[in-house]
């Protein structure tokens, strides 16, 4: 009885001190990884609560950063509202989400946005030599500015070539093999 109480001081202490800043912005990359790991998690344990969750995240993501018109995608939404242009991870960890999200049987729509999502990047980030770059900005660079290397999650190239390599059509796995024989000094 004595442990409740004190966990109630605590709290009530707690919040009479200034409280820390929050992050609020909503990283698309990063919400792609959590909607990949929820749908394929959802369809290991049939668990269909986080295939609801993974579905959710993808609407939002899907309705909140996605622009139909402009074919583009934000990074990141700030209080709902989309920010900044969408990096290569962007595009391609959300194309991942949403195949895994068809994969766990979301229904076929999220194939069709992975379709979208990636060939929307390759328009905007594929290089003449086949290498993907970074973002919008290292497009016109001489010395491009890529995502090739992996560290705590996978790089936005290999999430984009596993996607392309996924979906199978022949221009994807055309753009895939480009891709890695852009990459292959990076990655040997």
């Amino acid at each position: 009885a004595a442990q409740p109480a004190a966990l109630a001081r605590l709290l009530a202490a707690r919040m009479q001190r200034p409280q820390p800043a929050r992050d609020e912005k909503q990283v698309v990359a990063l919400n792609g990884l959590a909607i990949a790991a929820l749908a394929s998690s959802a369809q290991a344990l049939r668990a269909p609560a986080q295939l609801e969750q993974a579905r959710r995240a993808g609407e939002r993501l899907w309705s909140q950063a996605w622009d139909e018109r402009g074919r583009k995608l934000a990074h990141e939404l700030f209080r709902g509202r989309p920010q900044g242009n969408g990096l290569l991870e962007d595009y391609a960890h959300l194309a991942r989400g949403f195949l895994a999200l068809h994969e766990a049987g979301a229904g076929a729509v999220w194939r069709s946005r992975a379709r979208q999502t990636i060939e929307a990047a390759l328009a905007r980030l594929r290089r003449p030599d086949g290498r993907l770059a970074a973002s919008t900005d290292s497009v016109r660079l001489p010395i491009p500015l890529d995502d090739a290397e992996d560290y705590a999650y996978p790089s936005g190239t290999s999430a984009a070539v596993e996607v392309l390599l996924r979906l199978g059509e022949p221009a994807q796995l055309e753009a895939a093999a480009g891709a890695l024989r852009a990459a292959a000094g990076q990655i040997a």
